[in-house]
């Protein structure tokens, strides 16, 4: 499926996904360390047609974010390879989470404050990849209940024409707010 509208325009102006990146980087140069992640992530899936363009980007990236924290390069932590991350499933739905994450999932029977083991289809430790059937034996992720709440609502309206039938109506979904502690597998 082909990009239409702005977001056509954007790419024939920027040049495409790097050009983009670079215009989001121009936007905002304090999310310098959310730019590099997503860099290496655009990294891993396009091909390299005999130019590290986008390594080169990278580097600039992670360079400038070690500056701004006063470190070298080298010693800058913005490598997202040698993070500790998981997929978990709850309420029918995955995450993706890493260590110290917030995340708001469907809500759970827990009281706050209290600790939850989540079940594990994914972990990835630096290089290493396990992949459970259906889950990951042995791993395990833990998690502490911060909160529970409800969504902004979302208006819900059902209209039929020439019948007279406008029924109007507004959803609040309850959902846990979680933080990732450990991840262990």
């Amino acid at each position: 499926m082909r990009p239409r509208g702005r977001c056509a325009a954007l790419c024939r102006e920027t040049g495409g996904i790097l050009g983009a990146l670079r215009l989001r980087e121009a936007a905002a140069p304090n999310r310098a360390e959310c730019l590099t992640a997503e860099a290496t992530s655009i990294n891993s899936i396009l091909p390299q047609p005999g130019g590290g363009e986008i390594e080169d980007w990278v580097a600039a990236v992670r360079s400038r974010a070690a500056a701004e924290a006063g470190e070298s390069p080298e010693n800058c932590e913005t490598d997202v390879s040698e993070q500790l991350h998981a997929v978990i499933r709850t309420g029918g739905k995955q995450y993706c989470v890493a260590p110290g994450d917030l995340l708001k999932v469907e809500k759970l029977p827990h009281e706050v404050g209290s600790a939850v083991d989540l079940e594990v289809l994914l972990v990835r430790s630096g290089d290493e990849i396990k992949v459970g059937a259906p889950v990951v034996e042995g791993a395990k992720v833990k998690a502490e209940v911060k909160a529970h709440g409800r969504g902004r609502k979302l208006i819900v309206y059902k209209f039929k024409p020439r019948r007279n039938y406008r029924k109007k109506q507004g959803h609040r979904q309850a959902y846990t707010e979680l933080k990732i502690t450990e991840i262990a597998g």
